[in-house]
């Protein structure tokens, strides 16, 4: 679950601290910008880890339609900062772009559209070895963009396609792997609000690509009745926020 994610940043950030609090007098400067380098990337990977979660929480409770602002946006310009999270959150991988630089233009929510490409490009270096390849590439095809996010990594089973963005679902292939099972279920609904459509490619061991779809000119075809029901209104426990709740109470006992 996510307090394994938790703990490995922490970690890092730890051993750096010490390492240089105890050797300040004897290591070179740049030695010292190398450990800096590596605590700032963990402390960027726990952020993101921790807004990620906050973020999904909040959705999964409201229902993803009431937050659904569109606006005119460059999804290019967007795609290439979350490869920039991405890459200064793990500094030795790689992150192919695959699109003009040119501004490509669509009317969309920006904020959704970034948590949920996140999630497509954290999943694809996850599931991946690291410092494997990761190609995003993002082009106008008619009245839509398409962009797809493509890895080389464990891939999925066949069996477990027809089920992956369904709620707390995770691939039979995904062992020891830490998830919470949400961030396919996640992607799923702002692709649904944007009135968009999403595909996955796949073979076990061979890596994985999937490919959105978004109308260029968004207005959610999805009436609030046939939304996903708010976490809140059916009732189920959330692994997400307990997730959350449990670190805030361990912060707590010292």
């Amino acid at each position: 679950m996510a307090s394994h994610e938790f703990r490995t940043p922490l970690s890092i950030i730890d051993g750096h601290a010490q390492r240089l609090s105890k050797l300040k007098d004897r290591l070179a400067a740049d030695e010292i910008d190398v450990r800096a380098g590596k605590i700032r990337a963990a402390v960027l990977r726990l952020t993101h880890l921790i807004e990620n979660l906050l973020d999904s929480s909040r959705l999964i409770d409201a229902g993803v339609g009431l937050y659904f602002n569109p606006e005119e946006i460059d999804l290019a310009g967007l795609l290439h900062e979350v490869c920039q999270l991405h890459r200064e959150i793990a500094p030795g991988s790689q992150i192919n772009e695959r699109f003009a630089s040119t501004p490509l233009l669509i009317r969309a929510d920006p904020k959704l559209l970034f948590q949920m490409f996140s999630n497509l490009i954290s999943n694809a270096m996850k599931y991946s070895p690291s410092g494997s390849l990761v190609e995003i590439s993002a082009a106008l095809e008619g009245e839509q963009a398409v962009v797809e996010v493509k890895d080389n990594g464990i891939g999925i089973p066949a069996k477990d396609i027809g089920a992956l963005f369904e709620r707390y679902y995770r691939g039979s292939n995904v062992s020891g792997i830490v998830g919470t099972g949400v961030g396919l279920y996640l992607v799923r609904m702002v692709v649904e609000v944007h009135g968009g459509e999403i595909a996955v490619e796949s073979a076990e061991g061979k890596g994985s690509a999937f490919s959105v779809r978004l109308p260029v000119n968004a207005t959610s075809r999805i009436a609030p009745e046939d939304l996903p029901l708010p976490a809140a209104m059916q009732g189920s426990v959330d692994p997400v926020n307990d997730e959350i709740a449990e670190h805030a109470i361990g912060a707590g006992r010292g």
